[in-house]
């Protein structure tokens, strides 16, 4: 893997890449200078601000989006899907990513509650199909991205799942770690700080990193995926892991939303040391 090749990215909503533009023209020695990817999330009727389109072209500054709104493991709204196309059109998406689960049922946002993918043949072949006709409607290529699963539902194994969701929908993986972490915890295991020597890590086109809060409560194991904390020597260890044995990362993305400006600081500067530093380079 050449790291150099490697972005980094920050994750946020229209107001947040604003900030960013903002602290571009504003401070030359900013952090988010080091930032080269970002990620939007989305609703499918949002109007974007067309005068950042400039901005990312002129700093190099890559876009994929995340809408909140999709339900590859249901039924799709093929009305929204249409709309949010047209909305992207205009700007310089270079993919699509999108947890797997239920996030919506009807005009219900679940937020926290989502469902989580059932990881059964009958499920796995439904959100094949749907990635395949989402990608068509929006034409454009998705990252599919493993949920903060905090049980196991189905009788196919994590890695097998996504390798043949990714194999069979010609899509990639967005690889997160915090989520991956808790779905080891969810299995009573010690998380694995570590990725399986799988095809799949070749398909991992992104990989998200963000802080993670432990805890027990009642006797009982607890996580929390949390955006506004420091990175913690764990996810930097699988971090390092997943991008020295991948082929094909694009970025890596700092999951930061809610986070002091210290905060984003350290969480930036410590994942560039690792690239700088730490990582293999050819």
């Amino acid at each position: 893997m050449r790291t150099n090749d490697v972005r980094l990215g920050i994750s946020g909503d229209i107001h947040k890449l604003a900030s960013i533009a903002r602290a571009f023209r504003q401070e030359k020695d900013h952090p988010f200078s080091n930032i080269h990817h970002f990620s939007l999330g989305l609703r499918p009727w949002e109007v974007l601000d067309e005068a950042l389109i400039d901005f990312l072209k002129k700093q190099n500054i890559t876009l994929s989006a995340h809408p909140t709104d999709i339900n590859f493991s249901g039924r799709l709204n093929i009305t929204e899907l249409k709309l949010l196309s047209k909305t992207l059109k205009p700007w310089p998406v270079l993919y699509i990513e999108e947890d797997m689960g239920l996030w919506r049922t009807g005009k219900l946002f679940l937020g926290a509650h989502q469902l989580n993918p059932v990881m059964n043949k009958t499920s796995l072949h439904k959100t094949k199909l749907n990635i395949v006709d989402a990608s068509e409607i929006l034409e454009l290529p998705i990252t599919v991205e493993n949920p903060p699963i905090y049980y196991e539902a189905g009788n196919i194994d994590f890695w097998d799942y996504y390798l043949d969701l990714c194999t069979f929908s010609n899509s990639q993986m967005a690889f997160d770690i915090g989520h991956y972490i808790g779905y080891c915890k969810s299995q009573n295991q010690s998380p694995v700080y570590s990725l399986p020597f799988h095809d799949l890590c070749n398909l991992i086109r992104t990989v998200h990193i963000s802080g993670i809060k432990s805890w027990r409560w009642n006797g009982i194991a607890v996580w929390l995926d949390q955006h506004a904390d420091e990175f913690k020597t764990p996810s930097l260890t699988l971090l390092k892991t997943a991008v020295e044995r991948s082929c094909n990362i694009s970025n890596i993305l700092l999951e930061m939303e809610g986070a002091s400006a210290s905060a984003e600081a350290n969480n930036i500067e410590r994942v560039s040391t690792l690239l700088s530093e730490h990582l293999y380079h050819e």
